[in-house]
């Protein structure tokens, strides 16, 4: 689940791992900025077979069916801590693997 401010780019790299690994992957981006990432389907449809990786566009609902889905066994998410603390306590009735990035305010070393 992915932040509306560099969407491509947490995009991409949240893809990566479960790839890399021989996953499958579904990802979704904001709702503020589902575009920019709905756009990474026709290169991710040239390089991977149909099914492998998954863009899924939606509001919070959707996030939340994501999250309790049985077939769903981990979670990435990059956003505020209210939804991060949502994700962790559906997440926890199935035993998921979470990770959380939360509250942007990571520093930088200009």
């Amino acid at each position: 689940i992915c932040p509306w401010n560099f969407p491509v780019m947490i995009g991409v790299n949240k893809m990566l791992s479960p790839l890399v690994a021989g996953n499958t992957t579904v990802v979704k981006p904001s709702p503020n900025t589902p575009l920019a990432t709905v756009m990474l389907s026709s290169l991710a449809a040239e390089a991977f077979p149909a099914g492998v990786v998954n863009i899924v566009t939606g509001g919070n609902d959707v996030g939340q069916l994501l999250v309790e889905h049985p077939d769903v066994t981990t979670i990435t998410f990059t956003g505020s801590n209210a939804t991060g603390k949502k994700i962790m306590s559906a997440a926890s009735s199935g035993l998921k693997k979470v990770l959380l990035e939360l509250g942007g305010n990571d520093p930088a070393i200009v």
